[in-house]
């Protein structure tokens, strides 16, 4: 994706790291949207990346295990603590919203109009 945005990438990034041989690029939006207050918000959607080779942006309804699992191996990776708390936290949160999986196609440029469509059904 670097390739696809270098603007908003050398614009709001902060850090970049490499866990497992991926290259990560840790953003601040607010850098790239200085007049916008970003704030909380309820959770209406768990969304799941899965590139399955699309050619249009999909989204499919996912099981909770499948969000339970993604959530805790990428917290059991960085997050300090026992694993029982991590796990219990993780498992009331895949409660609070439906889930869904989506596959990015291969357009970038479709994927804004696709997430807006996708959040005004949810």
């Amino acid at each position: 994706m670097k390739a696809v945005f270098p603007d908003m990438i050398a614009a709001s990034r902060t850090a970049v790291s490499c866990d497992f041989g991926e290259t990560k690029h840790e953003l601040d939006v607010s850098r790239i949207m200085p007049g916008e207050r970003l704030r909380g918000g309820r959770i209406v959607a768990a969304l799941l990346p899965h590139r399955a080779g699309a050619s249009d942006i999909t989204f499919r309804p996912a099981g909770r295990g499948e969000l339970f699992h993604a959530l805790f191996a990428v917290t059991n990776q960085g997050a300090p603590g026992p694993l029982h708390q991590h796990a219990k936290k993780l498992a009331a949160l895949t409660f609070c919203a439906p889930v869904f999986t989506v596959d990015t196609g291969s357009l970038p440029v479709a994927i804004p109009a696709a997430f807006e469509a996708f959040m005004a059904r949810v």
